[in-house]
Order: C-alpha cells, then structure tokens, then sequence
C-alpha cells in the first residue's frame, strides 16, 4: 500500500522454506526447449496510493541473487484503462495493466535466454512509470544453474 516496500527473502543466504510455494526462491525445474513463459514466475502485486504518483516519479526495482549464469529478469507492470473498463468496469474491473519498465528481451527462441542484466553480475536494476492503483512486479528465471537460486 505504499510505493516503498521489499519482497522475496530476507537475505541471499536465507534457507529454503518448507512451504510448496516459496516467495523468497526461484527453482530452475523446467524445459529449457520449451516456450517463452516455461520458466519460474514470481508475481510480487502492490497497491499505490491514489495522489502518490506524478511526472517524473519512477519506481526503482532492484533483483538480488547469488549466482552467475542465473539471471532473473525483472518486469514493472502498472495501471493502464483499457476499453473493456471502461465500458464497463463492473464486470471487467476498474483497470487492465500495462508494461512501463523492466530488464532487456533476451529470448532467442525454444524457451532460451541470453544472459544479460544491467548491472552484468547476479543483480538486475530496472525502472518504470510509477502510477496510482494496482500493479504488479513480475520475476522471471531465465537463466540457472541445475539447482535453484535464491533472490
């Protein structure tokens, strides 16, 4: 509810947790010849305060995790009104979302990534558009070693 906060796990060198679902680690347990979506996705949504955002305000996203070849591109998706809320948006809802920043589209085909991040280590800063109401941060391993990484 405010547009500082943190997500995933407390340290890079906090422990697997014993829950099926753990927000604080990415597990590279996919196709690698499959498709573009095929990786492990984490979905941080946040809720911006109505008055908060103005020109020139930005939302700084900064992705922390161990090691390199791994790389977790990161993407800021934020409030958009599209036609179909606006029609009508008790059906629809009061908003869609739309891209306003994140990491370069390294993906060349058959569920592959080249590794890149802006910072070329195990850490990827990205910037968007910040704006009032409902978005979401959206985690992508692309990259990894056989095991997992945590983030």
């Amino acid at each position: 509810s405010s547009p500082t906060f943190d997500f995933g796990a407390a340290s890079l060198t906090e422990p697997i947790g014993n829950q099926p679902y753990d927000n604080g680690h990415l597990f590279g347990g996919f196709d690698w010849a499959w498709r573009y979506e095929s990786g492990d996705w984490k979905l941080f949504y946040f809720d911006i305060p109505s008055g908060t955002a103005a020109p020139g305000k930005a939302m700084v996203v900064d992705t922390r995790w161990v090691t390199v070849p791994t790389d977790v591109d990161t993407w800021i998706f934020a409030r958009s009104t599209d036609f179909y809320s606006s029609l009508d948006p008790t059906f629809f809802g009061p908003q869609s979302v739309e891209l306003v920043g994140g990491s370069n589209d390294t993906y060349i085909g058959s569920g592959r990534f080249l590794f890149n991040t802006a910072t070329g280590g195990p850490r990827e800063v990205v910037a968007g558009e910040i704006r009032d109401g409902l978005g979401f941060i959206a985690l992508l391993l692309t990259r990894s070693r056989p095991h997992l990484s945590r983030w």
